[in-house]
């Protein structure tokens, strides 16, 4: 049975690696960047309308996990264990002190660089599905934590409608 986020006891992790890093957004807004992962485990199967868990370790902590969407697998059939999420850097003003505090997972993964390891979940499914049909209408609402699933749905559609 596959996994789902509700059920996920944490009990499969992989080693992924991060090959590249890189900012998307421009130096005017907040950081967004395209972090592209390789699992060599071939067990680990990806797809576009699935989600990853990130795990951090932490002092004091057993773990810090947080969900990041795929956002783009690899076309390439000999690069299948290679998928990029999108993260933005997070940082907010603690309600009792007013302090700005950096988000843990937001700035762990935007910190990163290429050839760094980090431990990851899942695959986990994703409530969005592509139509079968080509020429279906879609109206995409976001779930509240970004449009992330939309655009790897929005380029696996125009890359099958190319081929």
């Amino acid at each position: 049975m596959m996994e789902t986020l509700q059920t996920d006891s944490i009990k499969t992790t992989y080693k992924a690696e991060i090959l590249r890093s890189s900012r998307v957004s421009s130096y005017q807004m907040e950081e967004i960047r395209e972090i592209t992962l390789k699992v060599e485990n071939p067990e680990f199967k990806c797809g576009i309308n699935q989600c990853v868990g990130v795990l951090i370790e932490l002092p004091g902590n057993a773990f810090h996990h947080r969900y990041y969407s795929v956002a783009k697998i690899s076309s390439k059939k000999s690069e299948r264990e290679r998928f990029s999420i999108l993260v933005k850097r997070c940082n907010y003003i603690d309600g009792f002190s007013g302090e700005e505090v950096q988000g843990i997972a937001s700035n762990y993964l935007c910190d990163r660089k290429s050839g760094d390891e980090i431990t990851i979940t899942g695959p986990y499914p994703l409530p969005f599905k592509v139509p079968g049909d080509p020429y279906a209408n879609i109206i995409m609402i976001g779930l509240g934590t970004g449009i992330v699933p939309f655009r790897g749905l929005i380029k696996h559609i125009h890359d099958t409608k190319k081929s």
